[in-house]
């Protein structure tokens, strides 16, 4: 009962080995698939990449200050709209709109959430957020002073 079964796997694998090279699949449509698939696979990787690179346009914003103004000027080629500008972190002002080119805006319209107007007589203008909702496309953006 203690027969010995020798198992050779050279010779199992060396039918497959022959079937595959010789088979009508790797003759004919290897090469033929991978001159179709190879071409699909770069285009499909190259479309990908292309439209990660596309950005949206920033907002192009020129700040300065006079006494009692904040003059913001929009220089983007769109109008922004839904805007909060937020002053020292703590003096919000809101509008719907801010069109092209440049805008005053009286530092009193500026206020925190007791309603306190922003004073410029007692605290200066130091850090500034303006916050749109709808720039470009309706896309919103952001800018960080």
């Amino acid at each position: 009962m203690n027969k010995k079964v020798n198992f050779i796997p050279i010779a199992l694998f060396q039918s497959s080995r022959h079937f595959i090279s010789t088979s009508f699949i790797s003759k004919r449509w290897l090469p033929l698939s991978l001159c179709i698939l190879l071409p699909l696979l770069s285009f499909c990787v190259g479309c990908s990449s292309q439209t990660s690179n596309i950005q949206e346009p920033e907002l192009l914003v020129a700040l300065s200050f006079a006494p009692r103004h904040l003059m913001i000027d929009n220089q983007n080629d769109f109008v922004w709209t839904n805007v909060t500008i937020k002053l020292n972190d703590n003096y919000t002002y809101q509008t719907n709109m801010l069109s092209r080119g440049p805008s005053s805006i009286p530092l009193s319209s500026f206020h925190n959430e007791l309603g306190e107007s922003f004073n410029p007589e007692k605290t200066q203008p130091h850090h500034l957020i303006l916050e749109v909702l709808e720039g470009f496309n309706g896309k919103p953006g952001q800018f960080n002073w």
